[in-house]
């Protein structure tokens, strides 16, 4: 398909050739095809900074076709998959492989994220000149956090060259041990050995004083507590080269859940669950610029590594729910639907040293969502895309509905006729 002309959108009508916006305004001119858009906004699709698509290596759990579709149902173009796989992406010709699967799925853009050290191990950095001519955007070792203190303030000064990030896992291992949930009395008054703050918030101290020091970029992944908040909001007002997110299930559910829910093991994650008092600051870092993003961390698991909440493995899914969670809930905080583009696009954008692409403008990509903001629906186990159905959000009723999703003027998913 050349041409397309979307109709009646709240920005008006938008004609779409080649995969580029040519005009918008008033058209009558024809096309290719035609989608009345009314009563629906038109928004720029979206970017996920963190997702898993498990491939290669882990295909049982999901691949780049399944996580691609999922992403398209809620409303993302592109993503950044973590190096977690098996093997891990430590090497140029794995960076090559998910760009190119990537490409024959043909549904979203994979922008991988590369391993900061070969194998995962924190021993020596990995070959960040390959990697980045190999088309990796950034360094991860997500899973496991980065201990080696010297190899990390290596890393960062290295990588001022590329002005490239470090993307931190923030988990003092020592001190989480795999634990299910967040420390507090209650959790041990419940037989249950919690992770303390301390676990995440210690290596973000230390991280924050390596960037400071070195200028190097680092960025925080699924940031979950109020002092991490603090630590990063100060290190920003001295200078440090930092940025962070923050997940949709942090900003709604707090460890209450995972009594209430009979510790069902879709509540067990990393960051785990923490307070009521921790998603207020979550917040108000998201409103005063300190956390810069929304992430799904999209992490499928099989049935089978989610059968105990003590024993399962860590992790949700959650491309096809984030928008509309997060939406969800910003409304009844009074937040308006430009606050979270820019948390899901601008950002990102920004992130990915994009060009042409995040706001829906003539000569822009035709990267595009329409959205009905008011639509009520209900997340049902049948809608779940994913090879996994690990979500603690199935039978949630969310008001907004992605609709539609476009990737370069092709439709990757919709429910127009």
């Amino acid at each position: 398909m050349k041409t397309l002309l979307i109709k009646n959108t709240d920005k008006g009508d938008i004609f779409i050739e080649n995969g580029i916006i040519e005009e918008i305004g008033k058209i009558s001119k024809q096309a290719d095809k035609i989608i009345d858009a009314s009563g629906l906004i038109v928004l720029p699709a979206f970017i996920d900074l963190h997702v898993h698509f498990r491939e290669p290596g882990y295909e049982y759990k999901e691949d780049i076709e399944t996580g691609s579709k999922s992403a398209s149902f809620g409303g993302f173009w592109a993503v950044c998959t973590m190096p977690n796989t098996n093997p891990p992406i430590d090497k140029p010709e794995l960076v090559i492989y998910q760009i190119n699967r990537a490409r024959e799925v043909d549904l979203v853009d994979i922008f991988p994220i590369a391993c900061a050290t070969k194998n995962r191990e924190g021993k020596e950095m990995a070959e960040y000149y390959l990697l980045h001519k190999s088309g990796s955007v950034g360094f991860s070792d997500d899973g496991n956090c980065i201990y080696n203190t010297s190899v990390l303030r290596n890393a960062l000064i290295y990588l001022k060259m590329f002005d490239l990030p470090i993307i931190q896992h923030a988990e003092d291992g020592n001190l989480s041990l795999n634990y299910a949930t967040g420390w507090s009395f209650d959790a041990l008054r419940d037989g249950l050995l919690g992770i303390p703050e301390s676990a995440e918030v210690s290596i973000i101290a230390r991280d924050c004083i390596l960037a400071l020091e070195t200028g190097g970029w680092i960025h925080f992944s699924h940031v979950s507590s109020k002092l991490s908040v603090e630590i990063i909001r100060l290190f920003k007002k001295l200078g440090a080269r930092i940025t962070a997110d923050t997940t949709p299930h942090h900003l709604v559910l707090d460890s209450s859940y995972i009594k209430e829910n009979n510790y069902s093991p879709n509540f067990k994650m990393y960051p785990p669950l923490r307070t009521k008092e921790d998603i207020e600051s979550l917040w108000q870092g998201l409103i005063d610029g300190t956390i810069d993003a929304i992430a799904s961390d999209h992490a499928p698991h099989e049935f089978e590594s989610k059968l105990d909440f003590i024993e399962s493995e860590r992790g949700i899914i959650g491309l096809q729910t984030a928008f509309s969670l997060v939406y969800s809930e910003a409304i009844k905080r009074g937040l308006d639907i430009d606050f979270l583009i820019e948390k899901f696009v601008s950002f990102p954008t920004r992130f990915l040293k994009l060009r042409n692409t995040g706001e829906i403008k003539k000569g822009y990509r035709a990267n595009l969502v329409l959205f009905d903001k008011d639509r009520e629906w209900i997340f049902s186990e049948n809608l779940i895309i994913s090879k996994s159905k690990n979500s603690p959000f199935i039978n949630w009723k969310f008001k907004g509905k992605v609709v539609l999703t476009m990737k370069d003027g092709k439709i990757t998913y919709s429910e127009i006729e």
